[in-house]
């Protein structure tokens, strides 16, 4: 039953975001992934051994091209996720290394570290992720994004999360 429920959430989240692109996309202006952001994420981790839940959370970074005229853009990031077990969260620090498409997407991979606190285990871990980030309107973008967290410890040793957010240029 908990399978179901998680595969359902997450496939609603996964139309919600193709829905706002196909939306959006036309309407959308033009982003240049640079600055100060923040914003807030939704979705779906899978912890092996532990199960589904739903994860809300927030984010903020700072991103920059490479040089002047350059599409790649390096960036750090913040977060934080809460699940929908009572006292069970997660925070965690990433750099990003992304392909600025023309100002119209950003596509991107993450590397860090992500601490897991729950009432069963406190873990640290390795966190790996892509995702792809499309503007909305100039200051606010629509991000689909990927997790895998590789937490060391024998019974609870990775994590999935898959998330929809939508961020705001500062």
């Amino acid at each position: 039953m908990k399978s179901f429920q998680s595969k359902k959430i997450l496939k609603s989240l996964l139309l919600a975001g193709f829905a706002a692109t196909s939306i959006f996309g036309s309407v959308a202006t033009a982003a240049d992934f640079k600055g100060v952001y923040g914003g807030v994420e939704g979705g779906v981790k899978d912890l092996s051994n532990a199960g589904k839940t739903a994860v809300v959370g927030g984010v903020i970074g700072f991103r920059n091209s490479l040089s002047r005229n350059s599409p790649y853009v390096l960036g750090f990031e913040v977060d934080l996720g809460l699940y929908t077990a009572p006292s069970d969260f997660r925070y965690g620090v990433s750099s990003l290394f992304g392909y600025n498409f023309d100002n119209s997407g950003l596509l991107y991979a993450r590397a860090g570290y992500s601490r897991f606190d729950g009432d069963t285990a406190n873990l640290n871990g390795l966190v790996l992720g892509i995702g792809y980030e499309m503007p909305i309107t100039r200051n606010i973008n629509a991000r689909l994004d990927y997790k895998n967290i590789n937490y060391k410890d024998d019974n609870l040793n990775q994590g999935n999360e898959f998330s929809l957010g939508l961020l705001m240029s500062f």
